[in-house]
């Protein structure tokens, strides 16, 4: 069983600075895909991280073959989901 864990920092994954998750999806992709990934720091709905986008559903698209399963760590007021914000992991 191959296994992928990484701590994606709410898609700020190159020393640019910029916030890219289709750039971690290709790393990923450039190697053999593994059958389990977690990746953490996933953010949804905070605009101070990612301009209030939802990190979760944008990783369901970019790897359609895998199936979710997200738990927020940390889930505040002040996002762009009806107020809402959360911080957490994901399994795919």
């Amino acid at each position: 069983m191959r296994l992928l864990s990484w701590n994606i920092q709410y898609g700020k994954g190159g020393a640019d600075g910029r916030i890219d998750l289709k750039r971690i999806a290709r790393v990923i992709r450039s190697r053999e895909l593994p059958d389990v990934m977690g990746l953490q720091e996933i953010s949804r709905w905070a605009p101070d991280t990612d301009s209030g986008a939802d990190q979760l559903e944008q990783l369901r698209q970019l790897f359609p073959e895998y199936n979710a399963f997200y738990g927020p760590a940390l889930e505040r007021s002040g996002g762009t989901n009806r107020g809402l914000r959360q911080f957490g992991n994901l399994i795919l």
